[in-house]
């Protein structure tokens, strides 16, 4: 076996020999010692280069590109110096980051109108004013009792532990969360669902390597466990937090990259689009505002200034006099004196074409477009509404899916089962097999859509069950609800034909 000296020349790559010499020649000459090193590095980078230059001829003979075949690649002056930074998903995404990225992000939504309203649309479209699950097993009866309890019962008194929220006002809180947020959690608890927002899920101090940003996982990354503060903490880390398991714990969230553990508030590519509308708009309010002050300027004997107070600046510490403009301001000078208005040019068509510009940048990653936006549609004639709205519509379907299969699957899973575990349901099982059902959007001419849906049923091309779902109906509770209707309809007839005289005619009155 190699010792340590032997194993440690081998990976240099020099005989046992050589290095003796070389050791003992720098006690003796250590100049000359130098230069050989010296000379040594100079060849194994040379060495190097032309490795590289015979690998890339290579490559080149291949048809593989090379450094420079993108332009894209390459620095210049007229583009913008990006960090081409490498890592996983979770590196470039700290703690840190995270806590800056969330807090911004409440700040702006608790400030901003077009933040609010673009986390106000995404929300009300994608979980809208209902929702319902639907039991799909083999058995008519037990299907009905599972809704019954689940989607009167526990949707309204067990799903939210505080007992302020109905499930559906929960899942619309929740969005709004995730949106805002990035990413938030619901602990399994007891039959009930325990919200944690985002800031809770962190890593306590000294934790190891495996828990990132709160989330405790395996070399595959995935979650083991979720630790959780006990209260809103004031900074990235915590002292203390509660271990939960992953089997006990919903994590909310849509990750932008297969390594990423948490989420990035949506608006965060647009936090500096959305203060620049804001700006723009501050300022030309006040260009107006100042337009409007000055009324009458008269010059006589006995001038005064503005009207003013006298404030302290608060960096510099020295005494300043404030003067103030009003609407309709008269202003007298003394002889010599002139008052001089800055006029600036008031901004015209190009304006309105600038902050629409901007809206759409700032609507474009959610799939918003401008008329949704800005709820204008002024501007917009049938086709264009329709065509923005059905683009709209895709967007909000993927993310709908993405709730069902992510979120609704796991609530649905746990309620029901709980409900079996403490008899509020019977046994069944197939009691996993369920739908979930959210309201519809409001289409542009329902009746052509109605049209089109009525064909591509006559040739087995859609179902009534997804037609219904389309239109925010569940097919069952419709047929149920139709056949009570002309079970009441056909009762009524009877009843009105009971309290008619006998071969008394069913006409108008006057008639004969």
């Amino acid at each position: 076996m190699a010792t340590a000296t032997q194993r440690k020349e081998a990976r240099e790559g020099r005989p046992g020999f050589a290095a003796w010499v070389e050791r003992h020649v720098a006690d003796l000459a250590p100049a000359w010692a130098l230069r050989r090193k010296r000379a040594r590095v100079q060849l194994a980078a040379a060495e190097r280069l032309e490795n590289i230059a015979r690998t890339r001829a290579a490559r080149h003979r291949l048809g593989y590109g090379g450094p420079g075949s993108y332009d894209a690649a390459q620095p210049s002056r007229l583009r913008k110096v990006r960090r081409p930074v490498g890592g996983s998903g979770d590196d470039h995404l700290s703690a840190r980051t995270l806590w800056t990225l969330r807090e911004t992000s409440r700040d702006i939504c608790r400030n901003n109108p077009l933040a609010i309203g673009l986390l106000q649309t995404d929300a009300d479209n994608l979980i809208g004013p209902e929702w319902r699950f639907e039991a799909q097993t083999d058995s008519s009866a037990w299907n009905e009792e599972a809704e019954g309890w689940l989607n009167e019962e526990w949707m309204t008194e067990g799903a939210d532990i505080t007992g302020r929220q109905h499930f559906v006002d929960l899942l619309f809180t929740g969005l709004r969360t995730q949106d805002r947020d990035g990413d938030l959690g619901f602990v399994f608890h007891e039959g009930h669902l325990v919200p944690i927002e985002g800031d809770r899920i962190a890593s306590p101090r000294n934790s190891d390597s495996a828990v990132v940003n709160g989330v405790e996982v395996d070399r595959f990354l995935r979650p083991r466990a979720y630790h959780v503060a006990e209260e809103h903490p004031t900074s990235a880390y915590v002292q203390k937090a509660q271990r939960v398991p992953a089997r006990d714990f919903l994590h909310w969230y849509e990750p932008d990259r297969l390594s990423g553990t948490r989420g990035v508030p949506i608006l965060a590519p647009v936090f500096d689009d959305i203060d620049r509308i804001s700006e723009t708009l501050d300022v030309v309010v006040i260009a107006h505002e100042m337009a409007a002050c000055f009324g009458v300027v008269e010059k006589t004997q006995d001038g005064w200034d503005l009207p003013g107070t006298e404030e302290t600046n608060p960096d510099t510490g020295a005494s300043e006099r404030v003067q103030e403009l009003e609407p309709g301001l008269w202003k007298r000078l003394d002889p010599g004196q002139d008052l001089v208005q800055i006029r600036p040019e008031h901004p015209g068509q190009q304006f309105g074409e600038l902050i629409d510009t901007l809206c759409r940048f700032t609507g474009r990653h959610m799939g918003l477009p401008l008329e949704l936006v800005l709820l204008n549609f002024s501007h917009s004639n049938f086709s264009n509404t329709r065509a923005a709205l059905l683009q709209a519509f895709r967007s909000w379907e993927r993310r709908r899916n993405w709730l069902r299969r992510n979120v609704l699957r796991r609530v649905y899973r746990y309620a029901i089962g709980h409900g079996m575990k403490h008899g509020h349901i019977g046994y069944h099982p197939q009691a996993f097999r369920h739908a979930s059902v959210g309201p519809g959007w409001v289409w542009v001419d329902m009746l052509k859509d109605i049209e089109a849906d009525l064909k591509l049923l006559s040739v087995n091309a859609t179902t009534e069950t997804r037609i219904a779902a389309k239109y925010g109906g569940h097919r069952g509770d419709i047929l149920k609800t139709r056949r009570r209707e002309i079970a009441e309809d056909a009762e009524l007839h009877r009843l009105r034909a009971q309290a008619e005289p006998d071969g008394a005619d069913a006409g108008e009155p006057g008639e004969d």
